[in-house]
């Protein structure tokens, strides 16, 4: 048993520890995008490590503010343009975008939010198997925009 265990653990170990690269990155990018239109709180919230900053807030707060918008918003549409991708080291990267936040409740697109966003993103181990494993995963850890989020919508 312990001899299969060290077998499953050892490759698991070595292909833990996902590379960033800019394809991985746009598409994490996008998987936030479908999150938010979805209107799913906790699937925007799933990409953030447990201590991310998001324009100030930590996640509690980052979490309220996100009930509210997807109250009252009715049809969220998020746009990334402009998209830039650079890695610092092999353990962090940072992503840079245009972002607009609409609402196409009545057909007619209503801005909510424009501006550029700066994120930023760290490798983060997840203990599994009852913490012999570790599997890592990227997470945004911080995130900064060039003009104030809303905090009502």
């Amino acid at each position: 048993m312990v001899a299969y265990l060290i077998m499953v653990m050892i490759p698991l170990k070595q292909q833990s520890k996902p590379v960033m690269t800019e394809e991985v990155a746009t598409k994490m990018i996008n998987d936030l995008k479908s999150a938010f239109e979805a209107e799913s709180t906790e699937q925007v919230v799933s990409f953030a490590a447990d201590d991310a900053v998001v324009a100030g807030r930590d996640l509690s707060q980052i979490k309220d503010m996100l009930h509210q918008a997807f109250r009252a918003m009715k049809k969220p549409q998020v746009e990334f343009a402009n998209i830039k991708f650079d890695t610092e080291g092999e353990a962090k990267a940072h992503v840079t975008s245009d972002v607009s936040v609409t609402d196409n409740e009545t057909g007619t697109p209503e801005k909510k939010f424009s501006g550029q966003m700066g994120f930023s993103l760290e490798r983060r181990p997840e203990a599994h198997m009852f913490g012999f494993v570790n599997v890592y995963r990227w997470k945004i850890v911080k995130v900064e925009s060039s003009t104030p989020m809303p905090t009502g919508l």
